[in-house]
């Protein structure tokens, strides 16, 4: 497994750096100024703090669905249903393996889950925007949320394998 620091440096530096890579285009293309940007980041400040906490929550209950194997479930009741109706019954247990493997692992599912809620807490706010604007936007967002999402995670476990001075593989792979 990946030193947890590892995990968190990689994640943060480029989530910051997508975020702020639009705009540090368009202050140095002379699209907007900083006083229009710093306007605008202050109207938009209800949407950045629930943005915020949605990828705390987010990576948090991306840690907790990886240590109770919460995907493990869902997908054995899956597999108890009646499979008389699907063909592809390989392909089906093959997907499925890559979707357990993403399941216990709290990166992806941190990753995952921030890229949702990002969408979710965005897509309220740009909803005036064009269809072409509004969807290059919210997928940037995706990235950003999904990237925080997963360096919060790999914090949070940091800080807490550190202070219990554990393992952290033993919670995720056992």
């Amino acid at each position: 497994m990946e030193r947890l620091h590892i995990i968190f440096l990689r994640h943060m530096i480029s989530g910051l750096f997508i975020l702020a890579l639009p705009f540090v285009i368009i202050i140095s293309q002379g699209i907007r100024d900083y006083q229009d940007l710093f306007s605008f980041l202050i109207r938009q400040l209800p949407v950045i703090l629930g943005w915020i906490v949605a990828i705390i929550v987010s990576a948090t209950l991306g840690i907790r669905h990886a240590r109770r194997k919460f995907w493990d479930g869902v997908v054995s009741r899956y597999m108890e249903m009646d499979t008389t109706t699907l063909d592809l019954h390989a392909e089906r247990r093959t997907l499925l393996r890559l979707f357990l493997k993403w399941g216990r692992c709290f990166r992806c599912l941190a990753f995952w889950y921030g890229g949702f809620f990002s969408i979710l807490c965005w897509v309220f706010s740009i909803y005036e925007w064009s269809l072409i604007a509004g969807t290059i936007i919210i997928l940037y967002l995706f990235i950003v949320g999904a990237s925080l999402s997963a360096a919060l995670a790999a914090l949070f476990l940091l800080f807490s394998y550190t202070k219990h001075r554990e393992d952290p593989s033993q919670d995720f792979f056992s």
